[in-house]
């Protein structure tokens, strides 16, 4: 089967890059007709190993490209900003995606 032009990129900073509910059920049943790009918070920006994945030499599970970007939401700041300025964290939070998003469609020319 011819796959679209559509691209889903889903965005998961609260759960493992590997949950059962959006990596197996959602992103693979997509994947078949679309293609599918996962972005994941890991603490170091690098691996998935920390979010349930294995190491491997490549980013592609299951015909999924799964790109993790560095978590900030434990820092300490970031805390205290998504408490007492929730607005702000919105927005500089919405900032750091918006980037790797880009950098995603620089990267693999979509």
């Amino acid at each position: 089967m011819n796959k679209t032009n559509t691209v889903i990129i889903h965005i998961t900073d609260g759960h493992s890059a590997f949950d059962d509910r959006i990596f197996y059920k959602e992103l693979c049943s997509l994947s078949k007709e679309y293609t599918c790009f996962e972005l994941c918070s890991s603490e170091d920006g690098k691996s998935l190993s920390a979010m349930g994945g294995e190491k491997k030499n490549s980013n592609v599970y299951d015909g999924i490209s799964v790109l993790p970007f560095k978590r900030f939401r434990n820092n300490l700041f970031f805390r205290i900003v998504r408490h007492f300025i929730p607005k702000f964290y919105n927005y500089f939070y919405s900032l750091i995606i918006s980037k790797e998003i880009l950098s995603i469609l620089k990267i693999n020319s979509i």
